[in-house]
């Protein structure tokens, strides 16, 4: 019995971020679509990209340090925000940006044995 509830946790542990991330694409989908009243599929998503692309350009190139660092302010002192706020920004910042954590592939060598 202590093994089926390890694999479920395990199960959940796997399926669950997936399909909350798969779910929530699809509700912002949806939603955009909706809101719009699009009749071509798709339209919503590149909405969506284009307002993401909107924002990166507008925090590039108009908004100071300033107000970025006030906003990251802001969201760490809220206590359940700034987890979530932070682990997602630790996440991204793994893969791109100045800070790339995962730009050097992993070598391991054992010694060799002699002969």
């Amino acid at each position: 019995m202590k093994k089926i509830t390890k694999y479920f946790i395990q199960g959940l542990i796997v399926t669950l971020p997936a399909a909350a991330t798969i779910y929530l694409i699809y509700w912002v989908l949806i939603t955009f679509d909706n809101i719009f009243n699009f009749n071509i599929p798709g339209i919503g998503f590149l909405l969506i990209l284009l307002i993401i692309l909107a924002v990166g350009f507008i925090a590039s190139n108009i908004l100071t340090k300033r107000v970025t660092v006030f906003i990251y302010n802001l969201f760490n002192r809220l206590p359940l925000i700034s987890i979530i706020y932070n682990s997602v920004k630790d996440l991204i910042e793994a893969f791109v940006g100045d800070k790339k954590k995962f730009n050097k592939p992993v070598l391991v060598r054992y010694p060799k044995k002699a002969a």
